[in-house]
């Protein structure tokens, strides 16, 4: 059946409208409510549950929710594709998958979403969640390697841990398909941490996978040695915080999080070689903490106590901050 905009459009609202009510039920039976009506499951999965989970992510981006709500939300939405992924058998003959979200990233959603989208389309994957260490995973990939890693990475401050994962699935001889927005604008920043492939959405996955030939080599060869001042932040890491964090007036845990963010966000800019990444960051933060209520001058302050912190430590990235 061809899918009816206006209605999918309909049944996006009453889905978040669920999601504001933290009722997984009452989404999970609109959107079988659309299977039964022959509505392909990409569309339902990605055009309704996935759009659903965005609209509510920018509604909380402008302040209208707290992130205990946005939590909510997400959990909700994870039950929903959980029990999307699971009218589907594994087949015992498809081709085997691993799906996963770089060390370091929180963000499980994404991974489930393009999971149960594998699934259906007939592979045998391996969901590995949220926040993979990186060794873990190179063992793990080791002892049954896949036909792919399929790598998630939800904010551009995750690459240096992007980088981890991706080193430890070619330790294993494993090719890494890349996806998220972490990777920036057109997947700028997925070569630059090694990745063999990148795709703007999970619908493109599967393309990639029956065309793709990756050469792990040549992709390791494009990532450019760790600048010295990456280094520093790693070893100097809690030191440059605190010197931060002591140029505050009584940082709430809000803040003192925020500040480890854009700490996160110099070091990927470092690692990508790249200052847009930085500015980015900055223009993002700054707007969402002034829908949340901060004062105006608090990411300024952000910025000056950080690039305090790292003078003395790494200066080059104090340069990149101040830019």
């Amino acid at each position: 059946m061809s899918s009816d905009p206006s209605q999918i459009a309909s049944v996006r609202l009453a889905v978040t409208t669920s999601l504001i009510e933290g009722d997984a039920g009452g989404a999970f039976h609109l959107v079988r409510g659309l299977l039964e009506q022959g509505i392909p499951f990409d569309v339902v999965l990605f055009d309704v549950v996935s759009a659903a989970h965005s609209d509510f992510g920018r509604r909380w981006q402008e302040g209208d929710y707290r992130i205990a709500d946005e939590h909510a939300a997400t959990g909700t939405v994870e039950t929903v594709v959980a029990l999307l992924a699971g009218s589907f058998d594994l087949p015992d003959d498809g081709e085997p998958i691993v799906v996963a979200a770089a060390e370091g990233d929180h963000h499980s959603l994404p991974v489930r979403l393009a999971s149960a989208h594998l699934l259906a389309l007939g592979y045998r994957v391996r969901y590995l969640g949220s926040n993979m260490e990186a060794n873990d995973l190179a063992a793990y990939l080791q002892d049954d390697p896949p036909k792919a890693l399929i790598l998630s990475c939800a904010m551009s401050t995750l690459l240096p841990g992007a980088r981890a994962s991706v080193r430890a699935a070619h330790r294993a001889g494993v090719p890494v398909l890349s996806g998220g927005p972490g990777f920036g604008p057109n997947g700028v920043w997925a070569y630059s941490v090694g990745a063999d492939a990148w795709v703007a959405s999970p619908r493109e996955i599967d393309d990639v996978l029956q065309s793709w030939e990756p050469d792990i080599e040549v992709a390791e060869q494009l990532v450019q040695p760790e600048p010295a001042d990456v280094l520093s932040i790693e070893q100097h890491r809690e030191d440059i915080l605190a010197a931060a964090i002591g140029t505050l007036d009584e940082p709430d845990r809000r803040i003192r999080a925020e500040l480890a963010l854009l700490l996160q966000a110099v070091e990927a800019a470092l690692l990508v070689d790249d200052p847009s990444l930085v500015s980015g960051f900055k223009a993002w933060q700054s707007s969402a903490l002034s829908s949340h209520g901060y004062a105006a001058q608090m990411p300024a302050n952000l910025q000056r106590g950080l690039s305090a912190g790292l003078r003395a430590v790494a200066p080059g990235a104090a340069d990149l901050l101040d830019g």
